[in-house]
């Protein structure tokens, strides 16, 4: 089925409402654009470029981005659950704006070795998502929930972890330098230092 990007660039538009599951869009530039209440779930954006560009509440859930850049890209209350970002486009001598997500459903996403430096993931659900190896150096991760995510090898230097949940991070195969976190969640970062924690209130405890 035809879909509605019949050009090859489109500078600050917005688009509204658009329904459109399982598209396939190839070498498409989208600059400064506004997508609000779209759905484009199992969707494939191939060589596309989404720079400066806002979705809010919109569906993009197990979407592919094969090659795809998204500078600078800001997600509001959208679903993105299944996206390998791994296999977007992450240029290894210049850098792109990071990219931000809010209120977002993240759950199985896969980051595995991105640099994401000063990427904003706040209030999100990421649970089951890969963050193994990826530099999160200055990254804001207040708020969100990472149930059964991965951080193994993770740079998490001056990352940001406060109101964040759930998450499980070894401190001994993370970096970890001037990282923010708050408490009682940050009783899990003491996990598999073999250490033993004593609760003084507890009979014996003191």
């Amino acid at each position: 089925m035809p879909h509605p990007f019949d050009r090859a660039e489109y500078l600050n538009e917005t688009f509204r409402g658009l329904e459109w599951p399982s598209i396939s869009l190839e070498g498409i530039e989208f600059d400064h654009c506004t997508f609000r209440a779209c759905r484009f779930p199992d969707s494939s954006f191939r060589r596309c470029k989404f720079l400066g560009c806002t979705f809010k509440d919109c569906d993009l859930s197990l979407i592919q981005v094969p090659y795809s850049a998204f500078g600078g890209t800001r997600f509001e209350g959208c679903k993105l659950a299944g996206v390998d970002w791994t296999k977007g486009y992450w240029p290894r001598l210049a850098t792109l704006e990071p990219m931000t997500f809010v209120d977002c459903t993240l759950n199985y996403a896969t980051f595995i070795g991105l640099n994401l430096k000063e990427l904003t993931l706040s209030r999100c659900t990421a649970h089951d998502a890969d963050f193994s190896d990826a530099a999160l150096t200055r990254a804001v991760c207040t708020g969100t929930d990472f149930t059964a995510s991965r951080f193994t090898g993770a740079d998490l230097s001056e990352a940001d972890f406060t109101g964040a949940t759930n998450y499980t991070i070894d401190a001994t195969r993370c970096k970890l330098k001037r990282t923010r976190f708050a408490l009682p969640e940050a009783i899990a970062l003491l996990r598999g230092l073999e250490i033993i924690l004593v609760d003084p209130d507890e009979p014996g405890g003191k």
